[in-house]
């Protein structure tokens, strides 16, 4: 057996030995497709995505090996013997990377997809140019025409031009891998097209040796593509002070419509909407923040806003694991403090993955927020009452509760929402980086977008600002009380904010805006997809 086809057979055996070593530490759900920005847009399970891609250079390989056989002039393929060996080995070695690239983002470590995947097609298109020039004629490779096949000559002529279009997309693959440094009017996740008409130039002397375009052709393209507007990013600076009063995709009037009769009817005291659209942004305000002073509500009025809290959490543990701080595919156990048991399932450890995305098989809460309970109040006593726990049960007890639960199904497996998953979440990543929750969502997040109207807790100043609650449950809906939820479960609902940060909070969510940190690639992390819903579960 030649040589080169003894490295694709090895190959072979080296994808199949990485997925019998590492596919007990993948987790349930991996990547298997990303959109042009490098963000995953597609998952599968992990079985069995895993081996889809082994399974196809196997049978790639042997295909490719058998035809010749079968080919009447199989005598041909000795005059091109390495050359097509080197293309079976050039299919392998491509295939090879895309399974590596998948791995490596299943296993949570992230590679910038256009340049890798760039950088692949580059050496898949050189391979392939070379090829096309050394084939002789057959039935099974190369350009195949009856012309071609007919003809030696026409065969070789065609061969002799064929394999020139190949190369523009090898100058491309390798153009883009030149580095960039993108300002902050530039999209990180985009490839730009100044660097194409890079490529282009830096191919260009190439393409006119071989006489395969033009160049006034050329230079038409690279001007064009020159010339053309790139999409850019703000900073937050300056999307406040352009953004305000820009948002053209619905107007007052239409927002009006709905928002006015949920103020006349008395379902909610006030409403402030934030609109927010590539234009800019919009903020109505309706009705009054406290009945009894009939004070107006505005954008400076500050609100609880609850479970969206979750989405600072999870842009906290995105932004640490493109930091190699944390591995969301890794096992909490090794996260949490010394003398916590987590609870597993036949061998199933829970991941940060799975408090992210609820489906650890954690309860909400632990049963100990019910104790604060009287069955002798009334029932939206009762409820109120139990938010007390998010006010005293500290994080040792929460991680005493976590000790002690029993898991009912395999993480991963299903859905089920999870205050105290999320609690646990957001104090590990914190914990690691040897923080408080409140800290670190400052340092990461506040603080680089300028949000300072917002925090993880009540401060006088927000206080003094907010809305007046009201318990929408209760008969006389008289007024609610003031969660004050402690460190260890801020992540899960208690930040604060006003909707001037709030849109700034959104714009970053739309990806209109970036901080000189490279927020958004976290953004973006955070956004893509690691479980499959059906109908029948996860």
């Amino acid at each position: 057996m030649h040589l080169l086809r003894i490295l694709s057979v090895f190959i072979i055996l080296l994808t199949g030995g990485i997925v019998i070593l590492v596919y007990p530490h993948l987790p349930d759900v991996i990547p298997t497709h990303w959109n042009i920005h490098g963000e995953v847009d597609g998952t599968s399970p992990v079985f069995p995505g895993i081996i889809l891609i082994p399974a196809l250079m196997t049978g790639i390989t042997i295909l490719m090996m058998v035809l010749p056989g079968y080919d009447p002039r199989w005598e041909r393929y000795k005059e091109f013997e390495r050359a097509y060996d080197g293309l079976i080995l050039l299919l392998n070695v491509f295939f090879c990377l895309l399974f590596l690239i998948t791995l490596l983002w299943a296993l949570g470590m992230q590679v910038p997809m256009n340049q890798v995947i760039a950088i692949i097609f580059a050496i898949l298109m050189g391979g392939i140019a070379f090829f096309i020039r050394r084939v002789k004629p057959n039935w099974f490779a190369g350009i195949r025409t009856p012309w071609t096949l007919e003809s030696e000559t026409v065969w070789k002529e065609t061969h002799e031009r064929g394999f020139r279009p190949f190369l523009p997309g090898w100058c491309f693959g390798t153009g883009v891998c030149i580095p960039v440094h993108p300002s902050s009017g530039h999209h990180r996740n985009h490839i730009s097209c100044r660097l194409f008409v890079y490529c282009l130039e830096k191919g260009a002397g190439i393409m006119i040796y071989i006489r395969t375009l033009r160049i006034q052709y050329l230079v038409v393209l690279a001007i064009f593509l020159f010339c053309s507007p790139i999409a850019g990013v703000m900073s937050p600076e300056e999307w406040r002070s352009t953004a305000p009063g820009n948002f053209s995709t619905l107007t007052a009037e239409e927002v009006s419509k709905v928002a006015e009769p949920l103020i006349q009817n008395g379902t909610y005291p006030c409403l402030v909407i934030i609109l927010v659209d590539p234009n800019g942004s919009a903020i109505y305000t309706y009705g009054v923040s406290n009945r009894a002073s009939g004070a107006a509500s505005n954008n400076k009025t500050t609100f609880e806003i609850g479970s969206v809290s979750k989405t600072f959490t999870g842009l906290l543990l995105a932004d640490a694991e493109l930091r190699g701080v944390v591995n969301l595919s890794a096992p909490i156990q090794s996260y949490v403090p010394d003398g916590v048991i987590v609870p597993s399932w036949q061998g199933r450890e829970i991941t940060l993955a799975d408090l992210a995305t609820h489906t650890s098989g954690l309860p909400n809460v632990p049963w100990e927020f019910y104790r604060y309970q009287d069955v002798r109040d009334p029932i939206e006593t009762q409820a109120e009452s139990s938010f007390r726990g998010y006010e005293e049960i500290s994080a040792e007890m929460g991680y005493d509760w976590l000790s002690h639960v029993t898991l009912s199904r395999r993480p991963g497996q299903a859905w089920e929402y999870s205050n105290g998953g999320t609690a646990i979440a957001g104090d590990i990543v914190a914990r690691v980086q040897n923080k408080t929750f409140p800290d670190l969502v400052r340092e990461r997040i506040l603080d680089p977008l300028g949000m300072k109207s917002t925090a993880a807790g009540w401060s006088e100043d927000l206080l003094n600002r907010s809305a007046t609650g009201y318990r929408g449950y209760a008969p006389d809906r008289d007024e609610g009380m003031v969660i004050r939820y402690n460190g260890f479960w801020a992540p899960a609902a208690g930040i604060i904010s006003d909707a001037d940060d709030m849109a700034v909070y959104l714009a970053l969510q739309l990806g209109y805006i970036d901080t000189p940190e490279g927020l958004l690639a976290a953004v973006n992390r955070s956004h893509q997809p690691r479980v499959l819903l059906s109908s029948e579960g996860i």
